[in-house]
């Protein structure tokens, strides 16, 4: 883990920092998915061919919805000014995105509501435009990140108990 500096993040570092941890289960599953896919053409199974597309797009619906909340939040420090650096940690099953600088609680609170919001009003709009295709749970689930055990949570806390008053961020300790 390193710091980057805030002006630096863009979409194409944090899809590849998501992406890049999660490479081996996204090559099986494209295996899987052309395996499957190439089954469906040989057999002309519609059924088959459908459930191929239905994983393909709740997957990419999965990564989609942790861009947005990223963004969101990489959005949200810029236009707080206050975070100068971010350091990324990414692993299989996680993903953050650790401001360092300072900034006043209330807006550690925003920032920590913006991720988990944006993608809970992506959820929203899907739902209300097609709310029969379950997609938009991948969304809506993003609204769990707030409770205290998740990282969005516990800086929320954070940005409540501090909400007048200037917090220095300092990063991961080091035996983290």
């Amino acid at each position: 883990m390193y710091a980057i500096p805030l002006r630096d993040v863009t979409f194409g570092l944090i899809f590849r920092n998501l992406i890049a941890p999660c490479r081996w289960p996204l090559v099986t599953l494209a295996l899987c998915f052309t395996g499957c896919s190439s089954l469906a053409a040989m057999t002309a199974d519609p059924i088959l061919f459908q459930a191929c597309l239905w994983l393909l797009v709740h997957v990419l619906c999965l990564l989609v919805s942790f861009l947005f909340h990223e963004l969101a939040h990489v959005l949200g420090m810029m236009a707080f000014r206050g975070v100068s650096d971010v350091v990324i940690s990414a692993s299989t099953f996680r993903f953050s995105l650790i401001p360092l600088g300072k900034l006043d609680g209330w807006k550690i609170g925003v920032i920590a509501v913006l991720g988990p919001g944006s993608s809970c009003a992506v959820g929203a709009a899907i739902a209300l435009l097609s709310p029969d295709s379950f997609l938009q749970y991948w969304f809506l689930l993003h609204g769990i990140f707030l409770l205290p055990f998740f990282g969005d949570g516990r800086s929320l806390l954070v940005g409540l108990r501090n909400r007048s008053g200037l917090v220095s961020l300092t990063g991961p300790s080091a035996d983290s």
